[in-house]
This record gives structure tokens, sequence and C-alpha cells, in this order.
């Protein structure tokens, strides 16, 4: 059995998709709206947030996954039925990995590590949670801007 790691976001709009996302025009209309999943491949791309996240973090990952699979042999050595299906654990199970993320953000951990973070953004205190995004603030983490890309990363393993 061979399995695969993935690391992805709930795709949700923003809830005012006011400001841009990088490179693109201020969305116009509701189907114009950014969504988590749009920032995720514009940061990925460039970026490489969750890459590097996996290339700084890569033995506590394989440490959480290990603790996961444990878990998962545990129940089914104690009669818990066995699930066929895509996924191998359910949702939440991997939240060790997903807490990892945050934390990697929320300490800003890719500062000097990935070419341009700190982000202009982070370091002017840019927030879109506030009713004034450019007010002079202090420097935040990069990419957690208003918090939901943060939010929405998961991590999830399957079967191959």
């Amino acid at each position: 059995m061979t399995v695969r790691l993935h690391f992805g976001v709930v795709d949700m709009p923003y809830a005012q998709s006011t400001a841009p996302a990088v490179g693109k025009k201020p969305p116009t209309t509701p189907s114009q709206t950014i969504s988590t999943g749009d920032v995720a491949e514009i940061l990925e791309a460039r970026y490489r947030i969750m890459e590097t996240f996996f290339d700084l973090k890569g033995q506590q990952i394989a440490d959480a996954l290990t603790d996961a699979m444990q878990g998962k042999l545990e129940d089914i050595l104690l009669g818990s039925p066995i699930e066929i299906g895509d996924k191998l654990f359910s949702e939440g199970e991997l939240g060790e990995i997903e807490q990892l993320f945050r934390k990697m953000l929320d300490g800003r951990e890719l500062d000097g590590k990935i070419a341009g973070v700190p982000t202009q953004a982070a370091e002017a205190g840019v927030s879109h949670r506030s009713l004034h995004p450019y007010a002079k603030r202090p420097a935040r983490p990069s990419f957690i801007d208003t918090g939901q890309y943060q939010a929405a990363f998961r991590a999830w393993a399957t079967e191959e």
C-alpha cells in the first residue's frame, strides 16, 4: 500500500472580496469573487508555501502521519469497522499537520526562506479584516491578511 499525502484548502469565497489577488483585477461581479482556492493557487505558484512547508517540516509531518496511522490501526484492532474509500482518515484526523502549517505561518517561519517573504503587505501591516485595510499598523505575518487562507488549509491522505 502506498499512502499519498495531500495539502490544499477548503475552497470558499472570501467574505468581502474587494481587494485583488496578486496579479488580478478587483472583482466586479459576484461571479468574480476570489476564493481561498484561487488564493492558494496564486500563492503556491508565486511562493511555493505548501511545498516549503513540507521541506521545512517533513520530519514532523512524517511523525504526525505515523501517529495517525498508528491510531487508525489500533482502532481496527479494537474492532472498529474498516471504511473503504478514497480517504484514509476522517476529517480532522490529520489536524496535527494542519496545526503545524498554521503555526508556521503565525511564527513567520517562512521569512527569509522564500524570496519576497516577508511580503510588502505583511511588513506594512495591511489587514483586510479592518475597515481601513491600508491604515498604518504594525507588521503582521505574511499570508495571514484575512486569516481565511490559513484557516482553510487541510491535509489528507489517500491510498494508491
